[in-house]
């Protein structure tokens, strides 16, 4: 059952000479776990912004296309209609913080969904349960985590609300060893436990090829390699001549 399917996807953003998205053809599968890998600039997280409606509905460009999520064409249903299918958790968590403690950050996620408070409370349990944090940290400000226990709040918030579709926008990339193994064993479990669909943008090839069903690999706005990991490092110097891998690829 496909879960995503984008036709000839293409952007830039207003007064802007650059395309950032060059007809952009992709199909996501239910239960897939997608790697999207590529240079800066490539246009990784253009593409996901895209996939809940922030582009082109909160963010103005020239767009042309169709991404349909779910069945949702983005372009007909609103961003918070979206958003309850498909969550998005950034680079950056201190962006998506806004409450002063971790419980009323994952609470504030819920309460739109309209659920009882009984259901509200077991959701935090479970997802605090599954990125291995317990319930003492509900009462934790922002500033009294590390930058592992930050990533893994996000992700709880994020499943909490039971979202088809999992997006994780370079999740390890500024944290230090001991916050990216963390964060890694918790994408490892919601992999192996959540009948979930997820889509990471991650530039580490060894983290790419351990968890990844099929990757697509970005260069200028175009998708210029797509296959399973197996597939994929067989192209390597194809790959390196664009640019696209660190120098940890042999």
């Amino acid at each position: 059952m496909l879960v995503v399917k984008i036709e000839d996807l293409k952007w830039k953003y207003l007064e802007s000479r650059r395309q950032i998205l060059s007809g952009i053809n992709l199909k996501v599968e239910k239960g897939e776990f997608l790697a999207i890998m590529g240079p800066a600039g490539a246009g990784k997280t253009t593409l996901v912004l895209a996939l809940n409606g922030t582009i082109p509905q909160r963010i103005p460009g020239e767009f042309s296309g169709r991404v349909e999520v779910l069945n949702m064409d983005t372009l007909k249903y609103d961003v918070s209609d979206i958003a309850k299918k498909i969550a998005l958790v950034f680079e950056d968590p201190e962006i998506q913080f806004v409450m002063s403690n971790v419980e009323d950050e994952i609470v504030l996620g819920l309460e739109w969904l309209n659920i009882s408070r009984e259901e509200i409370e077991e959701r935090i349990e479970w997802a605090l349960d599954l990125v291995g944090l317990n319930k003492s940290f509900l009462v934790r400000q922002p500033n009294q985590l590390s930058g592992g226990e930050k990533q893994r709040i996000a992700i709880a918030t994020a499943i909490a609300r039971k979202p088809e579709i999992l997006v994780l926008d370079e999740p390890t990339s500024d944290l230090d060893p001991k916050g990216k193994s963390e964060v890694i064993s918790s994408i490892k479990k919601l992999r192996d436990e959540m009948d979930l669909t997820i889509i990471m943008v991650e530039h580490e090839s060894d983290l790419v090829s351990e968890l990844a069903d099929r990757i697509i690999v970005l260069d200028n706005g175009r998708i210029i390699v797509e296959g399973d990991p197996s597939y994929v490092f067989r192209k390597i110097d194809y790959i390196k001549n664009h640019g696209v891998f660190s120098a940890r690829i042999r």
